[in-house]
This record gives C-alpha cells, structure tokens and sequence, in this order.
C-alpha cells in the first residue's frame, strides 16, 4: 500500500504517542485531593498529561488530512459500517480468514481497515476525554462533577485501545511472518 509522507508521520507519532501514553498509565498516579504521590508517580502523570495534549493536535491534524481526502481507500474503508456493499465485503472476508488463512493485506484488507477505523475513534475519544479532565481538574485533583464522569469514560476506553493495540500488533506480524511485507510501508519515513 501506498501512504503520503504526512500520514506515515501521523502514524508514527500516534505508534509512538499512543504506547507511551498506555504504558504511562500503568504507573502513574491522578492527583486526588489529601493522596499522597511519589515523584515518579506525579512526573509520570504530568507526562501522560502533555503527551495527551500533543495526541489532539496529531489526531486533529490526521483528521484534516483524513477529510481532504488522503485516506489511500477512501473514508468507507475506515468506517464500512455504513454502506451495504462494505458491510457484504467484511462478511466475505471474515469467511476467508476462518480457516486462519492471511491473504494479501493489499486485497484482503476490509477488516483491517475497520479495526483501524475503530481504532482511530478510541484514539480520539480518549484525548478527547483527557483534554476535558486536564483542563477540569485542579492542581490537587479536584474535579467537577461532569470532569468526574469524563474521566470515568476516559478510564473506560483505555483497555479497549490496549486491545486495539495488541491486535494491531499482532496482525501486522502475522502479515509480516506470511511474507507480506508490504505492510511495513508504513514505517518508511523517507522518500516518496
């Protein structure tokens, strides 16, 4: 598959970005107003803060060239949620692979540009939802109760982009250990 520079840079910022923020919320620690935190566990949240802060500006700007039209299949094979023949064609292909059998991601790509799709909505309900709580929360952890209820659904949405990750993961070495390759394009940062 062939990707715009610009995208596989979005990508590789939200690779980077996205595992670094799940990894950060395994050890860090909110501020809660009277709880004591370590060192590690502040830094670790404030990182996670910022971190999150630049994800909304990468996801806004993936989202811009997502509309203009730099999407190599189109919008539809993000989102086949929403059109008869899409739909027809995630059937067809989940056939396909019962038999665990991977065929090449340049044409046997229809769930993999839905779980992508979803994907990207997880990632943008999740700086979505952390942007509201960093900035409706005090110093001291102190929240509304509408910040409360948002970090509620951020906190939610995190294991389904941990899964989301890890199948991500894992049908790209899948692919790879198939011989299709052509899933690293991607990854190029160079050239064309």
């Amino acid at each position: 598959m062939i990707y715009s520079r610009p995208i596989r840079v979005l990508h590789a910022l939200f690779a980077f970005g996205i595992t670094l923020q799940l990894l950060l919320s395994s050890v860090m620690r909110q501020p809660r107003p009277g709880r004591l935190r370590t060192a590690s566990e502040a830094l670790t949240f404030t990182v996670h803060e910022y971190v999150g802060l630049a994800l909304i500006l990468v996801l806004f700007a993936h989202w811009v060239l997502h509309m203009a039209g730099h999407a190599p299949k189109g919008r539809a094979h993000f989102f086949p949620w929403f059109s008869r023949e899409r739909l027809h064609r995630l059937g067809d292909e989940a056939r396909e692979l019962l038999p665990l059998k991977l065929g090449q991601p340049e044409t046997q790509d229809a769930i993999a540009g839905a779980i992508q799709g979803f994907g990207l909505v997880i990632a943008t309900l999740l700086a979505l939802t952390g942007g509201i709580v960093f900035f409706g929360m005090a110093d001291d952890g102190t929240m509304t109760t509408a910040a409360r209820s948002i970090r509620k659904v951020h906190t939610t949405l995190a294991p389904l982009m941990w899964g989301y990750l890890g199948i991500h993961i894992a049908a790209a070495l899948a692919h790879v250990v198939a011989g299709h390759r052509t899933v690293l394009a991607i990854f190029r940062l160079r050239g064309g």
